[in-house]
C-alpha cells in the first residue's frame, strides 16, 4: 500500500490520496478515521485502515502521520517611520517588541529594510535573519513560494515606508495568505495617507486613495478635472501623490487644472521635524510663495464638495 498525504498550510486535511497495489487483492474496500488533535495540543494524529476483503485476505493495516501544526504563524503586517529618525517616536512599545521576536521578513528593499531593524535594535544579527525580497516585479510564483516560511514560522511583511499593503507591493502576500487562512496581524504604526487625511480638515467620511496621477501633461489636467468632478458629485475627498522630485510640476498643474473655490491641502513630511501641512483654496494658494515640497514625499488632496 502507498500512501500520500497533501495537508494544507493550517495542518488540516486537504485529501488522502491511497494507491492499492497488493496483488493478492481483487477488490478492497477502505475505512478511514481522523483523530482531531487534543485541545492545546501541538500535533494531530491521522488514523486509517485498509480492511482487504478478496478471498480470504483479511488484513488491517493502521497508518499513523503526525503533523505540524502551523496555527500561530502568522503574518505581520509592520509599519515604518515615514522618514529618517535619530530617536523612535512613532512605534508603540508592543510593536517594537513583535519586531523583536520575529527573524523572517518580506521586505522591498533589504538594505532598507535592515537599517530599519538595526535602528529599532533589533536582536538578531543581520547574517541570522531570513529576507525575501517582494517588489512590483516579484513575479507571481515567487510570491506564493513566501508561503514556505509560514509554514515554518511567524514572518513580518515590512513596508519601504508607512502602512505594508496600502500603495505597496505587500498587498499582494497578505491576499494569499488570507486564501490559505493564515492569521493576518496589522500593527499600530505611521500611514501617511490616514495622517494626511486627518490633519486635512477634508472630508474624512467619504475619500479615494488614486495613487499616482498620469505622466503625461494632457492626461494627467484630464484627471485632475475629473477628480474634482467627482469631489464635487460625490462630496468625496481625493488623494494622490507624486514621485518627490516631480512635486512643484504637480502642484502647477493643480493650479492650472483645478477652479480657484476647490480646496488643496499637501502634506509633507508627516512626522519629521520638518513637517509640512497646509490647506487652502487654490485661489489662496495662487497668491502664496510655493512650498517647499521638492524632493520631499508629500501627499495631495483636492476637494470641492461643500
Amino acid at each position: 500500500m502507498k500512501v500520500n498525504f497533501n495537508c494544507n498550510v493550517r495542518g488540516k486535511i486537504d485529501k488522502l490520496l491511497c494507491d492499492i497495489d497488493r496483488p493478492e487483492s481483487g477488490g478492497h474496500s477502505l475505512f478511514l478515521t481522523i483523530q482531531p488533535c487534543p485541545q492545546g495540543s501541538k500535533q494531530a494524529d491521522i488514523e486509517f485502515q485498509a480492511d482487504f476483503t478478496a478471498g480470504r485476505v483479511k488484513r488491517p493495516i493502521k497508518i499513523h502521520r503526525t503533523l505540524k501544526d502551523t496555527s500561530n504563524n502568522r503574518l505581520w503586517l509592520i509599519p515604518t517611520p515615514l522618514g529618517k529618525q535619530k530617536k523612535n517616536t512613532v512605534l508603540p512599545e508592543e510593536t517594537v517588541r513583535i519586531i523583536h521576536s520575529l527573524d523572517c521578513f518580506v521586505v522591498e528593499k533589504p538594505q532598507t529594510a535592515l537599517g530599519f531593524l538595526r535602528w529599532i535594535g533589533h536582536p538578531v544579527p543581520d547574517y541570522q535573519l531570513t529576507i525575501r525580497v517582494l517588489n512590483k516585479r516579484t513575479p507571481d510564483h515567487e510570491v506564493h513560494s513566501f508561503l514556505k516560511l509560514l509554514e515554518e514560522r511567524p514572518v513580518g511583511l515590512l513596508s519601504e515606508a508607512g502602512a505594508p499593503g496600502v500603495a505597496d507591493p505587500g498587498a499582494r502576500l497578505v491576499r494569499l495568505a488570507h486564501s490559505r487562512n493564515y492569521p493576518i496581524v496589522p500593527l499600530v504604526g505611521p500611514s501617511s495617507i490616514l495622517l494626511a487625511l486627518m490633519a486635512s480638515g477634508l472630508n474624512g467620511q467619504s475619500f479615494a486613495f488614486h495613487g499616482y496621477l498620469p505622466l503625461d501633461e494632457k492626461k494627467r489636467d484630464q484627471k485632475l478635472r475629473e477628480l474634482e468632478g467627482e469631489s464635487l458629485r460625490l462630496n468625496r475627498t481625493q488623494i494622490f501623490m507624486e514621485t518627490p522630485f516631480r512635486n512643484e510640476a504637480l502642484f502647477q498643474q493643480i493650479m492650472q487644472s483645478c477652479k480657484s473655490g476647490t480646496l488643496l491641502s499637501i502634506s509633507c513630511q508627516l512626522t519629521l521635524p520638518d513637517e509640512f501641512i497646509s490647506t487652502k483654496t487654490i485661489y489662496e494658494w495662487k497668491k502664496s510663495a510655493m512650498p517647499d515640497i521638492q524632493k520631499k514625499p508629500a501627499l495631495f488632496m483636492i476637494y470641492s464638495g461643500s
